[in-house]
């Protein structure tokens, strides 16, 4: 049972696949994790949990907790030895499991530490569940089924031979409620800008590939309506059209992708995509994409850094240890990675 973010499952992967050589998996994930792994072979089934902390104790449970309470029937009658959860989870969670699953229940110790990678983490909890460390698999993959493909590929086909992917955002760390704040994990638009621009006027790209989550298209229009009239025509809005069972096929036929901390960059490093994420309060010692594709990294600077999972990341509205990044340290950072190409 996993309900980690779209990142936290593509580095699951080697997990996943540990399990499964142990016997049938079926996985239950928030409901962008099916588009995600439904097609990948190490899969049986994929079930959708929605709404995470309906059915709370007491009146919550009476009056809400129908919809998991109908879940819970479905996965009792699909039938499972053993139900594998992580000790992070949420109380609610756990409660719910041990009554739908009694005596069939597992705990997995998830022990983070300051520096240790994620994938230290997925490879102890492979190793606590029981699974065949001599033939675990580190690197995060992902198959890419041939009808989706062949979709990338015909997309792909009208923007160019040599297409390079920006993952602008993360909806994750946008909050549109009324406290609002920036986006905490993003270059400025401005900086983005002066990155593509040198990208399509040097030739590096045939095209420029715009990435991000539906409710993220109007910044991705807004943005690519205020690039220069030369550059616009090579610069295509990909926000609606890459859905998530499409963009592992999509990342797998750019030239690189260049993106933020965000779940499309470890997408990109599992698919062979070469990328370059730009970290700000994130710590690459610990969310660094891993996989089969090249990996570079562009770290800000700032005194608060890192303040991911602090009140300083959650109070931030300033973002100082990316918008500052100089444009020349991007172009250096890009050229890195393009050289490695």
């Amino acid at each position: 049972m996993v309900f980690n973010r779209i990142g936290d499952l593509t580095m699951s992967t080697p997990l996943f696949r540990a399990l499964a050589d142990r016997g049938e998996l079926s996985l239950l994930t928030r409901p962008f994790g099916v588009p995600l792994l439904a097609g990948q072979s190490f899969v049986h089934k994929v079930y959708s949990l929605t709404y995470l902390n309906r059915g709370r104790p007491g009146l919550g449970n009476v009056f809400l907790g129908g919809y998991r309470r109908a879940l819970a029937k479905d996965l009792r009658r699909d039938g499972f030895d053993d139900v594998w959860i992580y000790d992070t989870e949420r109380p609610v969670i756990k409660r719910w499991l041990a009554g739908a699953f009694p005596g069939k229940v597992h705990e997995i110790p998830r022990r983070e530490a300051p520096g240790k990678h994620a994938s230290t983490i997925y490879r102890e909890a492979a190793a606590h569940t029981g699974c065949d460390m001599d033939r675990y698999d580190p690197h995060p993959t992902l198959e890419i089924p041939p009808d989706r493909r062949a979709e990338a590929e015909r997309l792909l086909g009208e923007l160019g031979q040599r297409v390079v992917g920006v993952q602008m955002g993360s909806q994750r760390t946008t909050s549109w409620r009324l406290r609002r704040r920036p986006d905490r994990k993003a270059l400025t638009s401005h900086q983005w800008a002066t990155l593509i621009i040198r990208l399509i006027a040097e030739e590096h790209a045939d095209a420029v590939a715009i990435h991000g989550a539906p409710s993220e298209k109007r910044m991705v229009r807004r943005f690519i309506r205020g690039l220069p009239a030369s550059v616009r025509p090579r610069c295509h809005d990909l926000s609606t059209r890459a859905s998530l069972d499409l963009l592992p096929a999509l990342l797998a036929g750019h030239q690189a992708l260049i993106s933020v901390d965000t779940g499309p960059a470890h997408i990109a490093a599992a698919v062979g995509c070469p990328v370059l994420v730009c970290f700000g309060p994130t710590d690459p010692s610990v969310f660094a994409p891993r996989g089969k594709g090249m990996v570079e990294t562009l770290v800000g600077r700032a005194p608060c850094q890192f303040c991911h999972a602090t009140t300083l990341y959650k109070d931030c509205r300033d973002n100082r240890c990316l918008n500052r990044v100089p444009d020349s340290q991007l172009w250096e950072s890009w050229s890195r990675l393009r050289d490695k190409l």
